[in-house]
Parts: C-alpha cells; sequence; structure tokens
C-alpha cells in the first residue's frame, strides 16, 4: 500500500514525504506504520493524508 500511496502522489506531482511513526504509537495490531505527508504552501507546513500499518 505505501508503494501505491507515492505513487499516486508522484502521479500528481505533489511534494510530499514518508514518515515513520515511533512503535510507542503503534496499536497492537500494527508491526509498522507510515504516514504519508504533502506540502500544503498556504499552510507553511506538511500535512497527513494517509497512512499505511503492516
Amino acid at each position: 500500500m505505501l508503494g501505491t500511496a507515492q505513487e499516486f502522489y508522484e502521479s500528481l506531482r505533489l511534494p510530499y514525504h514518508v514518515v515513520s511513526i515511533v512503535a510507542g504509537a503503534l496499536n497492537n495490531a500494527a508491526a509498522k506504520m507510515y504516514d504519508l505527508e504533502a506540502w500544503f504552501p498556504f499552510q507553511g507546513e506538511y500535512k497527513e493524508l494517509v497512512y499505511c500499518d503492516t
């Protein structure tokens, strides 16, 4: 799912980055979790658009 989300952002030419979530913030069902955040220039910051977990 992470790769699919990245391909989608790239196809839209959105500036984004991937944030790895620390283990203490995960629920019991997830081993790893990533947030994909896109740049919102009018707010001057990255905002989470989707998360992926395993």
